[in-house]
């Protein structure tokens, strides 16, 4: 069972970003939520983080880590700007676990 559609309520007035959080669990081979939603347009910036384990987390088409992006017990941050309106993959290389990144139009 996946984790229900999930819109962040963390907008920042005056910052013009959407932050949203991502966790891994590497345990039961999931990531929550499994759906992020952010617009075109709008800066976002994704809290990744580690329970458990190192991860290497890339968004299909904004962002592709190359290395740890995350260690375990950390909260570290990726950020990017979507200019693309549609579905995306969320991947997480070593372990394999995806989830969805959509963007709206704003």
């Amino acid at each position: 069972m996946t984790s229900p559609h999930w819109r962040s309520r963390a907008l920042r007035r005056g910052k013009g970003r959407k932050v949203v959080d991502l966790i891994h669990k590497v345990d039961g081979l999931r990531l929550f939520p499994d759906k992020l939603v952010l617009v075109a347009g709008l800066p976002a910036r994704v809290h990744n983080i580690s329970l458990i384990a190192g991860h290497q987390v890339s968004f299909k088409l904004f962002y592709k880590a190359d290395d740890f992006n995350t260690r375990p017990r950390e909260i570290n941050f990726v950020e990017f700007t979507p200019d693309q309106v549609g579905e995306f993959t969320i991947l997480h290389k070593i372990y394999g676990i995806q989830g969805t990144l959509v963007v709206e139009t704003p």
